[in-house]
């Protein structure tokens, strides 16, 4: 999944496989999934790999996502429960809507590094109307559909 803004900042998100690929019964652990991050910012670009979302998050990122390229009421923020990547709409429904992407923790360059949460001090953030949410979407749901949820929570 991949975003890009017109002034070169991008995000892209890859599954990369599950944390624990022989553990299918475990809630939580069986559904830990590592991604791979690339980052394009005004100061810098970096990649970054971590299990920092779980099956059924990545599939509420891309819920998110639909309901806003739909107009549709949301809440104005997406958060997980490894704080490393937090999703936050600015200026919700207006013509200057943005989608901002916080980096925390693992998810941030070595040229920023931190090692405490809520920061909020680096991000990349996109226009919503220059962006292709739903096939952000899309493109999340094609990967879970080779890493899908395996136990319940």
């Amino acid at each position: 999944m991949k975003l890009s803004g017109s002034d070169g900042q991008s995000f892209e998100l890859t599954i990369l496989g599950y944390q624990f690929p022989n553990m299918e019964t475990e809630d939580f652990d069986s559904n830990w999934l590592i991604i791979q991050l690339d980052v394009h910012h005004p100061k810098g670009h970096w990649r970054s790999r971590d299990p920092c979302l779980l099956t059924y998050e990545v599939e509420r990122l891309a819920k998110f996502f639909e309901q806003v390229s739909r107009n549709e009421k949301v809440d104005a923020e997406e958060d997980f429960i490894e704080p490393n990547l937090k999703f936050r709409l600015l200026t919700p429904g207006s013509k200057d809507e943005k989608m901002r992407i916080y980096f925390e923790l693992e998810c941030r360059p070595s040229w920023a590094p931190s090692d405490t949460v809520g920061m909020e001090d680096l991000w990349v953030e996109f226009p919503v109307l220059q962006i292709n949410l739903e096939l952000a979407a899309q493109s999340l749901r094609d990967q879970l559909s080779i890493y899908p949820q395996r136990a319940t929570v």
